[in-house]
């Protein structure tokens, strides 16, 4: 269908590139990479400066298994917008696919030195850090993207890291600021609840899930770790436990 209105657009402009790039992805879809990559390639004939049809382009070439000419797409993205935090985290991850972790971490490093403020190259460099083995390595770009994006998400990712660190204060101090979004709430204090409780601060463990489910009674983290903490405690008297179990687990 995709293809099909794709062509429809293409025979009313034939210089329309959006419909270009459409039709090459929905090709992309039925497997037809040959194809795919040709349109996406026209598509850049129509408008070579087009940095999104460059990286449109590289990844069919990556999908159509030509590594080599997929590499040299994601660099041309980079050559052409090369402030493009996007293209050169596009670039690192065509790297890291592949098998070259060590010529991904340069590719963002090298990026930091254009934008070392960037959300978008720290993350990404927080990630490779942590799936090597190096998750100490983590904790700067981490910091670095809660303190620029200052969001729930980012103060609750780097809470996560702190618990895989073992450093249970830290992780509490960041989801006590997640907490305070109201959309994050639930999240970060079905988070902080099993901090609690290892920390032997059982009651404060129960009163943090009871807050969850007082705003939501079927939210399934905060019923599932009050039934394990009851478990736990041998509080296994009917009705503690019957009101701990997830919706429909009877």
């Amino acid at each position: 269908d995709a293809r099909s209105h794709a062509d429809k657009a293409l025979a009313l402009n034939s210089k329309n590139v959006r419909a270009q790039l459409i039709k090459a992805n929905a090709l992309a879809g039925l497997k037809q990479f040959d194809a795919a990559v040709e349109e996406a390639q026209g598509a850049l004939g129509l408008d070579p400066s087009d940095v999104h049809t460059y990286k449109n382009l590289a990844v069919l070439q990556y999908a159509k298994g030509d590594k080599d000419a997929a590499e040299k797409s994601f660099k041309q993205v980079v050559d052409t917008e090369p402030k493009s935090m996007e293209a050169r985290v596009a670039l690192a991850n065509f790297y890291w696919s592949t098998g070259k972790r060590d010529v991904a971490e340069t590719s963002l490093k090298d990026a930091l030195t254009v934008d070392p403020n960037s959300v978008e190259v720290n993350r990404a460099l927080a990630a490779l850090y942590q799936q090597s083995g190096r998750a100490p390595q983590a904790e700067a770009p981490l910091k670095l993207v809660a303190a620029q994006a200052k969001d729930a998400d980012s103060m609750i990712a780097l809470a996560d890291y702190y618990r895989t660190v073992h450093r249970d204060a830290d992780a509490l101090a960041q989801l006590d600021k997640a907490s305070a979004d109201a959309k994050a709430f639930s999240n970060a204090t079905t988070r902080k609840a099993p901090i609690l409780y290892a920390q032997g601060k059982k009651s404060d463990a129960y009163a943090a899930l009871d807050s969850v489910l007082k705003q939501d009674e079927t939210n399934t983290t905060a019923l599932v770790l009050k039934s394990q903490f009851l478990a736990q405690d041998g509080k296994l008297d009917e009705k503690a436990w019957i009101e701990a179990q997830p919706v429909g687990a009877f």
